[in-house]
């Protein structure tokens, strides 16, 4: 865990109250029950790890926001997403992201994998133009082989 090794740095585990509730203890790390829906805690960096494939893009507007106003003017959410291709590819990686959007296709409303475009800013750029900008995407480059 991040804050193990950088013992200046504060974690949150932010969850349902009732996930939360269940979590074991950790260094560094304060465990917080909410809904992203209504607020987020505020922090430096907001880090969402394959969250926002779970709703559809008006969710996703308002987890967005709410990560938004939780940051100060030189923060950042790091979003952490498999990137389907703009068109079919015969990769490994490629391959994980479209399988995995079947299944968020079969099993949650609104649930979907999403490519580089569909990330643009325009649906999801905040309206403030004090954090325009802030949104980073890094791409799953596919399982490791081993």
């Amino acid at each position: 865990m991040v804050t193990a090794q950088h013992k200046r740095l504060r974690g949150v585990s932010y969850d349902l109250p009732h996930v939360i509730a269940q979590a074991p203890p950790i260094e560094g790390v304060e465990h917080v029950g909410g809904s992203m829906f209504d607020y987020v805690p505020s922090g430096t960096a907001i880090l969402l790890k394959w969250i926002l494939h779970l709703w559809g893009d008006e969710d996703c507007v308002k987890i967005l926001k709410n990560c938004y106003e939780a940051l100060p003017a030189d923060g950042k959410v790091i979003v952490v997403e498999y990137v389907l291709p703009a068109s079919p590819e015969p990769t490994l990686a490629a391959q994980g992201a479209l399988r995995l959007d079947v299944v968020m296709l079969n099993r949650l409303a609104g649930g979907k994998e999403r490519t580089e475009r569909e990330f643009a800013p325009s649906p999801w750029r905040p309206a403030s133009p004090a954090v325009q900008g802030h949104l980073h995407l890094y791409q799953r480059l596919g399982p490791r082989v081993h």
